[in-house]
């Protein structure tokens, strides 16, 4: 009979303990991992040509998801200072940081890219808008991306890659990334013809304007990737940041 006992009083002990590991010390259920991985979710179908203007805008629509970030990838003359990036002017008005830029090494352009989380995205088309001191030309690409982090800053974009060689028909970089991230990069020349990338091309190339522009994003999320751009024999800017869930 004691043994009976005992043998009764270790079966409740090791259910009483299972259950703790299940929902912790206080009695309630851990809360869930938010997990999942950054997607691309859209971006203008081309690119936004400008030439001697102090603003500039393009369009994106995105699907309305959860956990999305905006993202205005922009090629621009020096002559542009104090520049200033929005997202949805007229309704969220978000205003986008600037999470890396390069000058060319001829000094007649800069890559730029500026980002924020926005939230719940719209399914409807919205304006990614930027302005500046001086006149000057350049490129724009809104984009949208999902599933990402929404604290901000290196949390949301925590590696940011960026280079500006001498003239070269190719310019390359490599973006550190990590599971359930992406990443996406930008590159741009003047007087040059960008002509193709070996990642995802996410808007058409333009050569429009002061200066050529072309946008892409990792074709295999979550793990570090160099992007390469093709274009003339002649300086490039060119940036990419990585994007965490």
């Amino acid at each position: 009979m004691k043994k009976l006992i005992a043998l009764a009083l270790a079966l409740c002990l090791s259910s009483a303990q299972a259950q703790m590991a299940l929902t912790g010390a206080g009695g309630q259920s851990p809360v869930p991992s938010v997990g999942g991985s950054v997607s691309f979710d859209a971006a203008s179908a081309s690119p936004t040509a400008f030439v001697g203007s102090t603003t500039t805008n393009n369009t994106v629509t995105g699907s309305g998801a959860a956990n999305s970030v905006a993202i205005a990838a922009l090629a621009i003359q020096p002559a542009a200072t104090s520049i200033s990036c929005t997202y949805d002017p007229t309704g969220a008005n978000i205003s986008l940081t600037q999470l890396i830029n390069i000058e060319a090494s001829d000094s007649t352009v800069y890559a730029r890219i500026f980002g924020a989380p926005i939230g719940t995205g719209s399914a409807s088309s919205k304006t990614i808008s930027c302005s500046w001191t001086g006149s000057a030309g350049g490129n724009i690409v809104a984009e949208i991306y999902k599933g990402a982090n929404q604290t901000g800053g290196a949390t949301t974009f925590p590696n940011t890659a960026s280079t500006a060689g001498a003239a070269s028909a190719t310019t390359s970089i490599s973006i550190t990334s990590a599971p359930g991230h992406i990443s996406t990069d930008m590159a741009t020349q003047t007087a040059g013809n960008v002509t193709s990338t070996n990642q995802t091309l996410i808007s058409s190339v333009s050569n429009a304007g002061c200066c050529g522009i072309g946008a892409s994003v990792s074709t295999s999320p979550g793990s570090t990737a160099t992007f390469t751009w093709s274009g003339s024999n002649s300086a490039w800017a060119h940036v990419g940041v990585d994007i965490s869930n």
